[in-house]
């Protein structure tokens, strides 16, 4: 049986950083709401979550820079910003995929996550979605639903959103998500898929993250 700390590596998508328990997790607060459903939040109606400094010898357009997050009564929303705004699919003529994460877990139990991904590995069956993360096997994205995004090359800033109705019909989710009192771990995360043979390592990451308390 994996250890708490192997079990929080893995489903963070976070294996090139050392195993650290939640309590490197910040408290903050999300004050905002955004609640229009006709288009995707533009970097002023986000949260900022996570400031990340600058790293040596990662691509700019890997880089994570900082995490957003929004939400609404029907939707969750969260945003990547990198140091080059590119957000390349792959690399190394298509024999690596590059997967862009917006992850939320339950802050008492790491063990299994959910995220919105921006990815496009057709040969392991990802496209972008909404996926219960069990790890970081071909197998371990089990897509629960779709999500909308948007490119924003002014900002370097990819936006994703997904209906709050496709988590809740995930009982898993729903065993600790209180929609009366809702909390959740967030952190964004950049990874590289080697396809043959299969292996997932993060480029760059806004871990620790921070627990959110969604304020009403």
């Amino acid at each position: 049986m994996r250890s708490r700390a192997a079990l929080f590596a893995l489903a963070m998508l976070v294996l090139s950083l050392n195993p650290r328990s939640l309590s490197a997790y910040e408290t903050g607060e999300i004050r905002g709401r955004y609640h229009s459903k006709e288009a995707l939040p533009s970097l002023a109606k986000l949260g900022k979550i996570s400031r990340v400094n600058p790293q040596s010898g990662i691509d700019p357009d890997l880089m994570i820079t900082a995490a957003y997050f929004a939400y609404s009564e029907s939707r969750m929303y969260a945003g990547i910003q990198t140091a080059g705004g590119g957000f390349p699919l792959s690399a190394a003529l298509g024999t690596q995929r590059h997967g862009y994460f917006a992850v939320i877990a339950n802050p008492g139990n790491e063990e299994i996550v959910w995220a919105m991904v921006y990815i496009d590995a057709a040969v392991a069956g990802l496209s972008p979605g909404l996926y219960r993360v069990l790890g970081t096997g071909r197998k371990d994205l089990i897509r629960i639903g779709d999500i909308e995004y948007r490119l924003d090359e002014e900002d370097n800033l990819l936006v994703m959103s997904a209906d709050l109705a496709d988590l809740m019909a995930d009982p898993g989710f729903t065993e600790w998500y209180r929609p009366e009192d809702p909390q959740l771990s967030f952190v964004g995360s950049i990874t590289s898929t080697r396809i043959l043979p299969y292996r997932t390592d993060t480029i760059s990451s806004s871990y620790p993250g921070k627990i959110l308390r969604l304020a009403r």
